[in-house]
């Protein structure tokens, strides 16, 4: 079978598309409840002060094909425990969570900003945590108070 000029144009922009499209998809090598697994063990690893352990987790979640909002406040924190303020910078700064992680991304946020003396910016991030969930922390504004072990490894 032989192509014409025209058809072997076709041909070859049909496999291009094709393999633009298998590229463009996410490669999900964990199923989606395994995900959801993933990130509520990170969660688990935070509560118990494991910087590591959540981000080996919310990593193999990112691979999967996680967005980074999805895990950008979680991510920050377990780079805070680790002590990593660049990396939890890259996680944070941005300031694009995902909806139910705004307001402790933001806590996050302005302990990072507290950390680098940066005051402002640090009221700045509490304030609209604040202004998300005013319940949580009352009339007294202590939007964010994280762990003792946090505060003492975030150290430089």
């Amino acid at each position: 079978m032989s192509f014409t000029p025209e058809r072997r144009r076709r041909v070859t922009a049909a496999l291009a598309l094709l393999a633009l499209v298998a590229l463009a998809a996410p490669a999900r090598t964990e199923a989606p409840a395994a995900v959801g697994q993933l990130i509520a063990a990170a969660r688990r690893d935070l509560a118990k002060g494991d910087g590591i352990g959540a981000e080996v987790r919310l990593r193999r979640a990112v691979a999967a094909g996680v967005g980074r909002p999805e895990v950008a406040a979680e991510m920050g924190q377990a780079l805070l425990e680790q002590g990593d303020r660049d990396k939890a910078r890259e996680w944070l700064g941005p300031a694009a969570f995902a909806p139910g992680d705004e307001v402790n991304g933001l806590r996050m946020l302005g302990f990072l900003e507290r950390l680098e003396g940066n005051w402002a910016a640090a009221a700045s991030a509490y304030d609209r945590a604040l202004k998300l969930n005013p319940r949580r922390y009352g009339r007294s504004g202590a939007a964010a108070r994280p762990s003792q072990s946090g505060r003492a490894r975030a150290r430089r």
